[in-house]
């Protein structure tokens, strides 16, 4: 087999006369120009030329970055994951091997990032890869319980039926993030609005009562002044903010498969207020939809428990899990064993308990995980109307503060001008 390991894509102009007879120019991502060319003549199109398409530098930066981070290939959205999923399931079940079905949701892919992937996937599987190997060097793209879904379902020759199972779940896990960020939309967009107008004010309000109260000689008041040294320092204080930003950004990125450090993170963000308890509960809702599906597929359980705490998103549960394999394997029940997980509730372990009982676990962990969406449903409708209303509120107190501190000013020239009468 040839070496693939280093396969990375770039940017192809072509131009070729479609089936129709018509010409037709376009862009496509792809590790080489032979492959451009052998999925355009899959498509029955008489390809003239072919070449490299010049990169803008923004482009170019923001893929030295991804470049930087590592291998794993892009972060993509997972109703763009869901939709390829579903798409390369439908081929399949069409008749296509895996290797045409991927090749052929290259051009349906619903974004440039996952057709530069799929684009790789083909040519790996060119080379002679099997569907899971070749996806696997993509693991941050697809993520785990992705590449454990295709590995178990390839080795049991169900790849329709459990990619079907692993779009539901996407699909569900894609409508939840989507509640959140509706949810939220409101809220970001006025305190953003909010304090852009309240650096407006600050920056190009606040000189002009500056000069008309230095004009009399007498000492701002001090919430005045405090503007002043806000707008003073207000460059200097943005770009700062940038940096730790920027610092912050690049150590959680440096430590991300850090596991002590991601323990850390996970303990404080499930306690913090408003959002903590709706992110312990989407943990919950991917570990328990996960375990469910990959009971079905028939891996292992104690795989099945790394997978499902890889993919729960939790660094807190993945270092716990070991300890959970170990109990099953001196002879405890799961349900009992699951005691070890943090924040998993009451409901999940004797559901858990019940389905290991009747041999159903993988029916009584679905209805877990469907129990949990809908808490997390109602938490979210509940979060959106929270957070507008500590939005205003918060919107209300800075612009009260910076326009009583822009005519405070004003209220005691008169008191000055009255005394001095």
């Amino acid at each position: 087999m040839a070496d693939n390991t280093n396969i990375k894509s770039r940017d192809f102009k072509w131009t070729a006369v479609n089936p129709a007879g018509q010409r037709e120019t376009g862009k496509m991502r792809a590790p080489s120009e032979a492959q451009v060319r052998t999925i355009l003549q899959e498509d029955n199109y008489d390809v003239g030329s072919i070449a490299p398409a010049a990169q803008n530098p923004v482009s170019a930066f923001l893929e030295a970055i991804g470049n930087a981070r590592g291998e794993g290939g892009p972060k993509v959205k997972t109703l763009d994951l869901a939709t390829s999923v579903k798409q390369i399931q439908v081929l399949i079940s069409a008749g296509m091997t895996p290797q045409q079905a991927v090749a052929a949701a290259v051009d349906a892919a619903p974004s440039k990032k996952i057709q530069g992937v799929l684009v790789e996937v083909v040519e790996r599987m060119r080379q002679g890869e099997s569907m899971s190997g070749a996806f696997g060097h993509y693991n941050r793209t697809f993520g785990e319980s992705f590449l454990a879904y295709v590995s178990s379902a390839e080795t049991a020759g169900t790849l329709p039926e459990t990619l079907q199972r692993l779009y539901e779940q996407l699909s569900q896990q894609a409508k939840i993030e989507s509640e959140v960020k509706s949810a939220t939309a409101y809220p970001r967009y006025a305190g953003g609005a909010s304090m852009m107008i309240a650096l407006g004010m600050i920056q190009f309000l606040l000189p002009q009562f500056e000069q008309l109260y230095a004009g009399f000689g007498s000492n701002l008041p001090a919430p005045t002044q405090l503007l002043i040294t806000v707008k003073n320092n207000m460059l200097p204080f943005i770009g700062g903010l940038v940096l730790a930003f920027g610092g912050v950004k690049a150590w959680l990125d440096q430590t991300r498969n850090n596991v002590d450090i991601g323990e850390k993170l996970d303990k404080v963000k499930f306690r913090l207020p408003i959002f903590g308890n709706l992110l312990v509960q989407q943990m919950q809702y991917r570990w328990c939809a996960t375990m469910a599906s990959l009971q079905r597929s028939t891996v292992p359980l104690d795989k099945a428990l790394d997978i499902s705490a890889r993919a729960s998103g939790s660094r807190w549960l993945i270092k716990t899990t070991p300890t959970v394999v170990a109990r099953i394997r001196d002879g405890e029940p799961l349900a009992t064993s699951m005691t070890s997980i943090p924040l998993m509730p009451s409901t999940v372990l004797a559901l858990a308990s019940v389905g290991e009982q009747t041999g159903e676990l993988a029916e009584t962990l679905d209805a877990a995980a469907a129990s949990i969406a809908e808490q997390v449903n109602a938490q979210v409708s509940s979060l959106g109307k929270k957070i507008e209303t500590l939005t205003l509120l918060f919107v209300m107190a800075v612009m009260g503060f910076i326009i009583g501190a822009l005519w405070l000013p004003i209220l005691y020239l008169s008191v000055e001008a009255s005394e001095s009468f």
